[in-house]
């Protein structure tokens, strides 16, 4: 069959929008060539050869002609192929259009024969005949043939198109030319500043880039069947690679041209600078260094000109034409610099002819200025001798000129030592200018003040009254008296009589000041001068006319009480009246500021924080005004005031509301589709909605808050709006409860139930997560409405909510819990989930019921894969895989290995999160491990932000960043737009990215100060200006953060921060992520390193092999303790890829790729290997991997080069192996190699600058004699040789052995405690006490001695240990039957091994600790309580001459503190910096400026003294270099009383003998000194003198105990105790009967103030004072002493335990540490129950109002769950970490160290109760608090209950409370306890109201089951059982009273905690009531107090 003459655009009757025209070819000779068949085409035929030129395909003609174009980036055809497919196949389908319903001839014949009769029979026979007949039967479109025929006709044009295609896809090849903008390439080439060369072959490339296109085809290509024109997109790429290239070549010259041109202006400046002539000694230095400084750019100006001639070679080479004004600048530039040689040699010759003129010069100026000092001492001393106050006027011209020749020469002697530095010359001294500057001071001084008094006085006196400034004159006359005074000391002749007479005259005038003061207070108006003219019988008003003289000339001063009445009257008037001037004029300009919201064409209120502030503050002032008795002059203007207050605080809360609801429901409503299903609602919504822009209109015209304020119809407009919205919103709930209950609620439980979360959050953050995203897409939506089609909004908006709940519940978990969640998530949104609460498919927790939707979704995910594997995708609609949503381009060959990105799910995914939040406005935080690419997503999308609209503030947070820190830093890059509102530059928004965000250190109380700032911003928006103190506002600034999981020095950020975020986790990759990463990257270095093909090959098999030795190496080298170091992360797999793409020669063949990757792979991997066998794995595993996977033997690969056939390479011969980086002679960079010359290799090393010369001249003898002699004595001694101590007798000693669950036998002796007898058990797992439990066992009586002695540590043990135990053993014994004296042992073996001195501390001597220092050495004083150095200080300065600056730290003193030492150090003064452990923050600058001082930078007698007490935040480097001392106060009462006396001011005989009453004073100054002894404090002494003793006792007794000490005492029991012991009736020191001389301060009668003596007298009775008090001289029981002893002992073992850092070695047994520590880990693990169930018991126990207990119930599940989850996870991870499955962070590994020290772990701490058991107990209590707990949730509330069992016991005794106060409906306010104690016995029933309560201990006394009243405790034991008690509530006024004494109940030993605001310490519970038949004060003194939990 003939081919077609042309193929027609379209049908004749096609509409015009059909497929566009195609043009035919011209048609091929019919009767010449033969067209093959459709079936004689083959696809050989059909492709063809794109290049062919056989003349047989010349012979046939093809069919059509397209055009190959480049459209809008990419390459098209024009018309389309589709096209041309849609018009050939329309023909066909039109053929069988065109013949549908003709006629059948037979048919018509038929017809016109029965008109006309001609046929036989009726009428039926014929409709037969033409309905059998009908339309003509053609071929129909439906019939199988013609759709083979379309169907094949279809395959053909598919098989010709192929070859089209592929010649089409050959042009992507250029697709840079195809998408490049010309303007934005060469702004961006300019912008990243390209060198030359790059430039040059940047050219070059794009010249290659056209010849490659101009050879890429033929212009035309002739297919079979279609016939390709290519040039139009040969043309569009010939041009813009040639455009390219030539803006590239003018953009060089233009530039070239600038820069020639800049560096001639450069060199003729720095001529005539050079050729300036200098005219004194400073304008020569100054162009001396500017001489030496220009060196450096005539260095650089030379390159420039050297770079010039470069680009112009580059020019000429490329064929540029040249300008000649270009050429000329050229040559012109090249002169320079022989022109500049000659400049500055002239210049340095004419610089050295000045110095030597202007040093002469500087000899004669010297000689002259002594001349003029002398001179100046000559008139100084004449002065001295005048005096005459009445001459004042004259003597002051002579002060005057005086002064000015001081000044004149001080500046001479300033400019005169700067020029001797100039010269180099040491700075000559004027000392005696010094000299007369302060000798001439007093007399200055007391004549400037004579002449201001003087020339003032009359103006006062005499001048009109209403000019006179009360403040300034009494602060003047202040001043003037101080100067005056001190002169009168200095003075002496004729000055000091005028000094004395001016002091009486200012005294004189002094005694007016009260009347002037009260006349001109600024209040007083007419009222008020009438008032006082009434009360004092004439008229007086202070007018112009009126005067001081005149005042008392009235005698004025008689009636200054009615004057002080009515002027302070006045006063409280005017200060109501200037507060409400200051209301009023605050809101002005206080604007209501507003901003245009999206595109919705209205605006909405900015926040309104400060104005709600400013509201707030000044509602509750003007309310406060009108109760004050002053307010009745402006009564009814404070009254309006307050009105429009109220009204603009209405106006407000109805707009903010209003503005609520309105963003709510806009986006809602804003979709038509929306509309129409819910037209009521939306007409309301519209109602709303105009009202609203009617009202934010208003703004437009005034925003002043006054004025819309006022605004009463607004109000109203307002209201009306609301309750629109209200019914809106009532009306849309039930629609809203359907988008997310059903999806939400199930989706929080499932991921907190069953998956596990990379970075915690609240069920909060989830949701709050879910609204930001979904606000992200819909606002896209808004942005561009005609995105999705009307029709499919419905459907968009389901995706957008399953996206959204996907990507914010469930993007929060890791790998595994992605799984999880997306079979559960699947499920729920197809409604296959059990909905009922007995659901047995998924664990959501109890009581969890589904609400289904009741509709099927209509979107949702594709059925394979995960949810998490698809995108939204905006641009088509639906769903759409990760992968298939951006083009996939290879990386650019030119990329640096840091910036790759290999286009991953994962990079596609994140990096569109991370844009589709930020560009919201929604803050993000990415969460996931090291090395998942977190910090890479965010910095590829800040970089590709549009910079004109956005600019960003980068920092990675460390352990070390402070608060201060990152303010600073972004402080230092934002704006200030206005007062107190800071941003970005206007136009701008800011995009803060912090990396590492959970990586800063806790500081004490748990939080992180840069985490905590940031919550600030977040919160309220700002933070404060820490120099101004004022509230800093940040405006137009967004965050996002990345953090990796806690744990490993990372911290978890608080609830409070996160909660801000979106957060995102980013999962680890899976292997099939590596390999395609790491293919993408080894064909990338291949590419760009052009490495042979062959070699390429296998870089493949390099991927598999280094991701198989990094999964194994994870799996088989973990970190344990040990080897803490073997941890790997994707980093560690990057540097190996890294290495390999370092190489400088790429590897010639597989070889020589094995030995480079192999080489990598060791330095990545093995060199972190510390042993042998770990090395020797590796060696073997690498071998294994090579034959494996390499394709080559590795034994041919690596034997050394003389090594025999079939050698077996070992691990030695690895080590030969080496690469390095070489700097070749010559190179720009350095050249990474393999190492085949070791000398090379040597050389490289040693080439590293100065290291011989380090190495040599290091002195490693210098260390200075003394220090050698100091220490040799203690070098061999054993105190000083690590624990030669058992480590396991000494590890016993501090911590009595770990108290592992293990079974004791039971307590042989009654009297031995059970504590101490478990310990003694333990110890006898020792070797050495081997046997000794078991013969206490069988003789306790043998041992009782030592329990009973008071001196137990002198008593001999029974046999054999008296003999075989040595003296530290026999302490090691001690610690089991009597610890409280370990603390006297442990100083008798002190003594006997180290000497006597070593037990007491030496004398307080500065001069000694002075003589040690040097100046770059601090002195460091570590103070101690009732210590103090500054007084000594002051002396040693005095002593030494040595001036002193001191200067106490806190907040803001800071930077005084480094002027200071600036200055003292280039001065060679001292600094005292005191309170150091103030300065928190400041310390980290303190270490930086000790690390700065050298000798070269401090004057040598420059020295900083510090002081502090022991604090951790103090810098640790400081302390160890510098110089410590301390003083210690003294320790017993003696020897504080002592003290007392021997310093300042009882020391001091006129204070001793001061008072006129001796007796009485002495008295009660011993009884103070005693007193003082027992509370350690030194600070009323020195006001104690000036009491007037004839006041009554009780005012003294307040003004010691009340004011003075128990100001300091913030605990309230604590200040009952100090008032007993200060005036208790059996002892207390200032009791009524002290002044009996037979009175006692204790019953042993020893102590008592002793009758009216001399100083010395009791200095005597106070030396014949016991050494050692007793404790009944304190009101204690003896047992006072075990106590205090036992908490020395204590003290004594933590500190030690401190300094010995967690220890190691054995534990006893024969255990390692490790192996004690997992026993002990596992214990706990297997004995701690899980976590309690917390929904199942808030099921059980929901709130019920009647039964607060289930309420107590439940918060006390909560918080055991806090301590339950931390005890569980460290427990768990610690071991791990033993065994090296994970990391031992700096936690775990304290955990352990808590543990092995048999301490409760500091890591549990924070989520715990305080305790302070050991951590046995401290287990085995936790343990019976949580059975209590259980027994409770299983068999209900207990009828007793064990109060100790309970974590925060204040919410049980609430609870009880507050059952009774809503049981018989009374204000809780009002109820209170009664207690009764119970006698022994069981208690089953619960008490009607109340509680039994049990569990607790008394402390210094017993409870008495015979009397029933609390009585003394016995003998040596501590504490005893508490009895149990009814806690019965009732109304505290109905309560009855009996004897008792009002014990304090705490919840540890310690009994101290933080102060709450009740006045308590937070340990306190409640004061328990118990039946006594002592005074209170009895069992006050004895420290007796309630314990929930003792600390064993």
């Amino acid at each position: 069959e003939a081919a077609p003459a042309a193929a027609t655009a379209a049908p004749a009757d096609a509409p015009a929008e059909a497929a566009p025209a195609v043009e035919a070819a011209a048609p091929a000779a019919p009767e010449k060539v033969a067209s093959p068949s459709p079936e004689e085409l083959s696809a050989d035929d059909v492709m063809g050869d794109m290049f062919d030129d056989d003349e047989d395909d010349e012979l046939m003609m093809p069919l059509f002609e397209i055009n190959l174009t480049v459209k809008e980036g990419k390459v098209e055809f024009a018309p389309t192929l589709d096209a041309l497919k849609s018009t050939v196949l329309g023909i066909f389908d039109d053929i069988f259009t065109a013949v549908t319903g003709i006629e059948d001839i037979r048919t018509k014949v038929a017809r016109r024969q029965a008109v006309h009769g001609l046929v036989d029979g009726n009428k039926g026979s014929v409709d037969s005949m033409l309905q059998y007949y009908g339309d003509i039967k053609i071929v129909a479109s439906g019939e199988t043939q013609v759709k083979e025929a379309r169907a094949y006709i279809l395959k053909v044009l598919e098989t010709n198109m192929v070859g089209p295609q592929a010649l089409a896809d050959s042009y992507n090849a250029f697709k840079e030319l195809m998408m490049v903008d010309p303007d934005e390439y060469i702004e961006d080439w300019k912008c990243a500043f390209h060198s030359t060369d790059e430039t040059h072959r940047e050219i070059q490339r794009l010249q290659a880039l056209a010849d490659a296109v101009e050879a890429q085809s033929s212009n035309q290509v002739a297919f079979k069947m279609i016939l390709v024109s290519c040039y139009p997109i040969k043309a569009t790429l010939l041009d813009m690679a040639l455009h390219l290239r030539t803006r590239l070549l003018q953009q060089l010259a233009f530039a070239t041209h600038d820069q020639n041109l800049f560096i001639c202006e450069r060199y003729s400046d720095i001529q005539e600078r050079l050729q300036t002539e200098a005219t004194n000694a400073e304008e020569l230095d100054a162009l001396k260094k500017y001489t030496t400084e220009s060196q450096n750019e005539l260095r650089l100006l030379e390159g420039g000109i050297d770079h010039s001639a470069a680009v112009f070679e580059v020019l000429h080479e490329s064929d540029f034409e040249i300008a000649d004004e270009s050429s000329a600048m050229l040559w012109r530039t090249a002169y320079w610099p022989q022109i500049m040689t000659t400049v500055v040699r002239e210049s340095e010759q004419r610089q050295q002819q000045g110095r030597v003129r202007f040093m002469d010069e500087l000899r004669r100026d010297q000689s002259q200025l002594f001349d003029d000092i002398e001179a100046i001492g000559q008139m100084v001393d004449q002065f001295a001798e005048y005096g005459d106050v009445d001459a004042v006027e004259e003597r002051l011209v002579y002060v005057q000129d005086i002064e000015q020749r001081i000044q004149q020469s001080r500046d001479h002697t300033e400019l005169y030592n700067s020029r001797e530095e100039l010269f180099g010359q040491k700075p000559t001294d004027y000392p005696q200018l010094t000299s007369i500057t302060k000798a001439f001071e007093p007399y200055s001084m007391m004549w400037k003040t004579c002449a201001e008094f003087t020339r003032s006085l009359p103006e006062w006196m005499d001048g009109p009254f209403t000019a006179l400034d009360s403040d300034q004159i009494a602060n003047d006359v202040e001043r003037w008296f101080r100067n005056t005074y001190k002169t009168t000391k200095q003075l002496k002749g004729e000055p000091l009589v005028a000094a004395q007479k001016l002091k009486q005259r200012i005294e004189t005038f002094q005694e007016h000041l009260p009347l002037i003061t009260a006349l001109r207070n600024p209040g007083l108006r007419d009222r008020h001068w009438k008032k006082m003219s009434d009360q004092i019988g004439f008229q007086v008003k202070a007018d112009s006319s009126f005067s001081v003289t005149r005042a008392l000339q009235l005698e004025l001063q008689k009636y200054m009480g009615i004057i002080d009445e009515v002027s302070e009257h006045a006063s409280k008037e005017y200060s109501l009246e200037k507060t409400l001037d200051k209301m009023q004029g605050d809101w002005s300009g206080v604007m209501f500021e507003y901003f245009a919201f999206r595109e919705t064409g209205t605006f909405i209120l900015k926040s309104l924080d400060e104005t709600q502030m400013l509201l707030d503050d000044q509602i509750v002032k003007t309310q406060s005004m009108r109760s004050s008795p002053y307010i009745g002059p402006f009564e009814e203007r404070v009254r309006l005031w307050e009105k429009k207050l109220v009204t603009i605080q209405e106006i407000i809360d109805e707009w903010l509301k209003c503005q609520q609801g309105w963003l709510y429901l806009e986006p809602i409503f804003g979709s038509e589709d929306i509309m129409q299903q819910m037209p009521a609602e939306g007409r309301k919504f519209r109602a709303v909605d105009n009202t609203w822009r009617k009202t934010m209109a208003k703004l437009e015209v005034t925003s002043e808050v006054l004025i819309i304020g006022s605004d009463e119809e607004l109000v109203k407009n307002l209201r009306d709006a609301n309750k629109l919205l209200d019914q809106v919103f009532t009306d849309l709930k039930p629609v809203i409860e359907k988008m997310f209950e059903w999806l939400v609620d199930p989706c929080v439980k499932f991921i907190r139930r069953n998956c596990k979360e990379l970075i915690p959050t609240s069920d909060v953050n989830l949701p709050y997560g879910l609204m930001n995203l979904f606000d992200s897409l819909v606002d896209a939506l808004k942005e561009d409405p005609c995105r999705v089609k009307p029709d499919d909004r419905q459907e968009w908006v389901e995706c957008t909510i399953l996206f959204s709940t996907v990507w914010s519940i469930g993007g929060s978990t890791e790998s595994a819990g992605r799984g999880k969640f997306n079979k559960f998530f699947r499920d729920l949104i197809s409604q296959k989930i059990q909905v009922s609460e007995d659901r047995t498919d998924y664990d959501l927790g109890p009581g969890v019921n589904i609400k289904l939707p009741g509709f099927n979704l209509q979107c949702p995910f594709p059925k394979d894969g995960s949810v998490y594997e698809f995108g939204l995708d905006t641009k088509q609609g639906g769903w759409n895989h990760w992968l298939q949503m951006e083009d996939v381009e290879p990386i650019p060959l030119d990329t640096p290995f840091q910036r790759i990105i290999v286009t991953t799910v994962d990079t596609i995914r994140y990096k569109y999160l991370l844009n589709t939040l930020m560009m919201h406005d929604k803050h993000l935080l990415f969460g996931g491990p090291t090395g998942t690419g977190k910090t890479v997503y965010v910095k590829d999308s800040l970089e590709n932000l549009d910079k004109s609209q956005f600019m960003t503030i980068q920092s990675t947070f460390s352990a070390q960043t402070n608060a201060n820190m990152i303010q600073d830093i972004i402080d230092a890059k934002l704006d200030k737009r206005r007062k107190g509102i800071y941003g970005p530059p206007f136009g701008y928004k800011c995009v803060i990215f912090v990396d590492d965000l959970n990586m800063p250190a806790l500081e004490v109380y748990g939080a992180q100060p840069p985490v905590e700032l940031l919550r600030q911003f977040m919160d309220y928006g700002g933070w404060y200006d820490r120099t101004e103190i004022t509230f800093r506002k940040l405006v137009d600034i967004q965050m996002v953060t990345a953090m990796g999981p806690p744990g490993g020095g990372r911290n978890p950020v608080t609830p409070r921060l996160l909660r801000h975020f979106n957060l995102i986790s980013v999962c680890e990759f899976d292997d099939a992520s590596f390999t395609r990463i790491y293919e993408e990257i080894i064909n990338w270095w291949c590419k760009s390193s052009k490495v042979d093909s062959g070699v390429a090959a296998r870089g493949k098999a390099v991927v598999v092999a280094t991701v198989e030795i990094y999964n194994t190496i994870q799996k088989e080298l973990l970190p344990t303790p040990q080897k803490s170091h073997y941890t790997y992360n994707m980093r560690d797999l990057s540097k190996v890829f890294q290495g390999v793409s370092m190489v400088g020669t790429p590897p010639p063949d597989i070889g020589s790729l094995v030995k480079l990757w192999a080489h990598e792979c060791m330095r990545v991997f093995q060199d972190r290997l510390t042993d042998d066998p770990d090395r020797t794995w590796f060696f073997h595993f690498l071998k294994s991997m090579v034959d494996k996977h390499m394709g080559v033997k590795f034994d041919d690969v690596f034997a050394p080069a003389e090594s025999p056939k079939n050698y077996v390479v070992q691990e030695a011969d690895m080590k030969q192996l080496m690469y390095a980086d070489f700097m070749i002679p010559g190179a720009e960079t350095r050249k990474y190699d393999e190492v085949t010359d070791r000398t090379k290799l040597l050389t490289a090393l040693l080439a590293e600058p100065n290291f011989l010369e380090q190495l040599q001249t290091f002195d490693k003898d210098n260390i200075p004699p003394k220090t050698v002699e100091a220490i040799r004595p203690y070098v061999n001694n054993e105190m000083f040789d690590p624990g030669k101590l058992d480590p396991a007798e000494f590890r016993f000693l501090l911590t009595g052995g770990i108290g592992a669950s293990r079974e004791y036998p039971p307590n042989p002796a009654p009297w031995q405690q059970n504590k101490l007898w478990e310990e003694m058990v333990r110890m006898s797992d020792l070797p050495s006490f081997e046997g000794f439990s078991n013969q206490f066992k069988q003789n306790p009586a043998s041992f009782k001695h030592i329990y009973e002695s008071a001196e137990p540590h002198a008593e001999t043990l029974p046999e054999p240990w008296a003999t075989d135990l040595n003296q530290f053993q026999k302490m090691v014994a001690l610690r089991t039957l009597r610890p409280d004296k370990i603390t006297s042992s442990a100083q008798i073996y002190v003594i006997d091994s180290m000497g006597q001195k070593f037990t007491e501390p030496p004398p307080f001597d500065l001069q000694r600790s002075y003589n040690d220092s040097n100046a770059v050495t601090p002195l460091i004083f570590v103070l101690s309580p009732g210590s103090d150095p500054m007084s000594a200080m002051l002396k040693f300065c005095e002593t030494m001459h040595i001036q002193m600056e001191s200067l106490s730290l806190g907040q803001g003193q800071g930077p005084k503190a480094e002027k200071l030492i600036e200055t003292a150090r280039n001065g060679g003064s001292w600094v005292v910096l005191q309170n150091c452990h103030l300065a928190v923050s400041w310390m980290t600058t303190l270490e930086r400026v000790c690390e700065s001082f050298t000798p070269d930078s401090c004057h040598p007698m420059f020295r900083l003294w510090l002081t502090s007490y022991p604090a951790p935040h103090f810098p640790v480097a400081v302390l160890q270099n510098g110089v410590k001392m301390t003083n210690e106060p003294p320790k017993g009462l003696r020897s504080n009383i002592m003290q007392t006396y021997l310093n300042d001011p009882v020391s001091d005989p006129d204070f001793f003998n001061s008072c006129a009453r001796p007796e009485a004073w002495k008295k009660l100054l011993f009884g103070l000194a005693f007193f003082h002894a027992f509370v350690q404090l030194m600070m009323f002494l020195n006001e104690f003198s000036e009491v007037d003793l004839a006041i009554p006792l009780k005012a003294v007794i307040y003004l010691i105990g009340e004011c003075n000490y128990g100001g300091r005492v913030t605990d309230a029991h604590d200040r009952r105790t100090l008032m007993a012991i200060l005036c208790d009736d059996v002892g207390g020191p200032f009791n009524t009967k002290i002044m009996d001389d037979s009175y006692k301060f204790s019953p042993s009668g020893k102590y008592y103030a002793p009758p009216d003596g001399d100083y010395d007298s009791y200095m005597e009775f106070i030396k014949n004072m016991p050494v050692i008090a007793e404790p009944e001289v304190f009101g204690l029981h003896a047992n006072a002493d075990i106590t205090k002893d036992q908490q020395e002992t204590d003290l004594l073992f933590r500190s030690i335990m401190s300094m010995q850092g967690g220890g190691g070695g054995a534990s006893g047994g024969g255990k390692s540490k490790e192996d004690v520590l997992q026993e002990v880990a596992e214990d706990i693990a297997h004995r701690m129950p899980p976590c309690f169930d917390i929904e199942a018991a808030i099921y059980k126990y929901p709130v019920d109002y009647y039964e607060s207990m289930n309420s107590v119930l439940c918060q006390e599940l909560v918080r055991f769950n806090r301590l339950i989850d931390i005890i569980h996870k460290s427990i768990a991870n610690f071991i791990k970490a033993l065994k090296g499955l994970v990391v031992m962070s700096s936690d775990l590994d304290q955990l352990g160290k808590d543990m092995f020290n048999g301490k409760m772990p500091t890591l549990w701490a924070s989520k715990s109760y305080p305790s302070m058991k050991p951590l046995g107990s401290y287990v085995n209590e936790l343990i019976a608090r949580l059975k209590m707990l259980q027994g409770w949730i299983d068999n209900g509330s207990p009828p007793v209950y064990w109060i100790s069992g309970f974590y925060f016991t204040h919410a049980f005794l609430t609870g009880v409370l507050q059952n009774f106060a809503r049981k018989y409906k009374v204000p809780i306010d009002t109820v209170g306890f009664e207690f009764e104690c119970l006698p022994n016995g069981e208690y089953n029933t619960k008490p009607e109201d109340g509680a039994y309560v049990t569990g607790m201990y008394l402390e210094g006394a017993r409870w008495n089951y015979d009397t029933f009243l609390i009585d003394e405790s016995e003998p040596k034991v501590l504490h005893t059982a508490a009895p149990m008690f009814w806690f019965k509530p009732g109304e505290v006024s109905k309560r009855t009273s009996f004897p008792h004494y009002s014990c304090p109940l705490y919840r540890t030993t310690e009994r101290r905690g933080v102060l709450a605001t009740t006045g308590h310490s937070s340990n306190f519970v409640l004061n328990l009531l118990y039946p006594s038949d002592k005074p209170p004060e009895y069992w006050i003194k004895r420290g007796v107090a309630g314990l929930l939990s003792l600390s064993d």
